[in-house]
């Protein structure tokens, strides 16, 4: 996996994803952006699942907020440091 245009969320793990954040080619917000999109698709639409009752409306900000806080390779790496 070299960018996230590539990036699957169907298909990946949480080491791909930490992987994506280390090498730089994810950032919180392109991967809220695609559960987003994928919630979107099957959730009212599509086969309609209903599975959710909300989604936290300041989910990008909160996205938008990590990607500043600190380099998500470097939060990546903590994570995976203490599992």
């Amino acid at each position: 996996m070299t960018s996230s245009e590539n990036f699957e969320i169907k298909e990946t793990t949480i080491a791909d994803i930490h992987a994506a954040f280390q090498a730089g080619t994810l950032t919180a917000r392109k991967l809220v952006k695609m559960y987003c999109d994928r919630i979107d698709a099957f959730d009212q639409k599509g086969p309609a699942i209903n599975s959710l009752i909300s989604i936290n409306p300041r989910v990008m900000d909160e996205a938008d907020r990590l990607d500043g806080v600190s380099n998500p390779r470097v939060w990546s790496a903590r994570y995976m440091e203490s599992h």
